[in-house]
């Protein structure tokens, strides 16, 4: 269960905040409780992000009712590409879906500009990236919709260099 962080203690591979001018929180206690104390409360918009493939993604939605059971009145907004958005258009537990083109995101910055955009407009108080190996784009799109709390898993080296993981 990768979001287990969220629902009980041990899980130690989690990054709180990726932007740089944010604290960074890895200790598993310390994630507990600050989840506890400070997102269960006052959250109302959630972006998950799944910037991944099919089979991910269908993986990863059955996560989403734990999150709803965690924050019932919260709106979940998934951000994934437009081929999996059908998926979330089924799923009760997704109130918005916004869908990006990958290819056109990685090679037109003004495209990826526009997709930030839209997400910035929602002014989500949390950001959860369960994409254990992340990229550089879904770092971009994580770091650019300005979340106050954003949580990600530190995750392998596939898809990223060790100094732009670290960077954020």
């Amino acid at each position: 269960p990768v979001l287990r962080v969220l629902f009980e203690d041990g899980y130690d591979n989690w990054k709180m905040n990726p932007n740089k001018n944010r604290q960074l929180i890895s200790e598993r206690n310390t994630i507990s409780n600050h989840l506890q104390q400070n997102i269960e409360t006052k959250v109302k918009n959630i972006l998950w992000l799944r910037p991944d493939s099919i089979g991910d993604n269908v993986l990863a939605a059955s996560m989403l009712p734990y999150i709803r059971e965690k924050h019932k009145d919260a709106k979940i907004t998934v951000l994934c590409q437009e081929h999996i958005a059908e998926l979330y258009q089924a799923c009760p537990f997704a109130d918005n879906i916004i869908s990006f083109n990958r290819k056109h995101a990685l090679a037109n910055p003004q495209y990826k500009a526009e997709v930030i955009n839209r997400i910035q407009a929602l002014k989500p108080e949390l950001l959860l990236n369960s994409v254990y190996s992340r990229d550089p784009l879904a770092d971009a799109l994580a770091i650019g919709c300005e979340a106050q709390e954003c949580i990600a898993l530190e995750g392998n080296l596939s898809n990223i260099t060790t100094e732009l993981r670290d960077k954020y």
